[in-house]
């Protein structure tokens, strides 16, 4: 659809000239990769959450901010 895949940030930069008024800050990556995912997120600078529901190892380099096993936990998060 943009013509990248995450993790590379051309991703977000194709989404990025839809939005108008964007800010980091705002913004939270939620997936189960931490590759993809998370690797997307620390790549463009947000924060992320990783859904790890088969309680699997963090691998280096990836650091996510918010590590859930189940999808119930967002509601506190959210």
């Amino acid at each position: 659809m943009f013509g990248y895949m995450k993790p590379r940030t051309e991703f977000f930069e194709a989404i990025q000239n839809l939005l108008k008024n964007y800010n980091n800050e705002e913004y939270l990556i939620i997936g189960d990769s931490l590759k993809s995912d998370v690797g997307f997120a620390m790549n463009c600078k947000f924060d992320s959450c990783w859904f790890n529901k088969n309680n699997e190892k963090l691998d280096e380099p990836y650091k996510p901010t918010i590590v859930i096993q189940k999808l119930e936990e967002l509601k506190n998060i959210l």
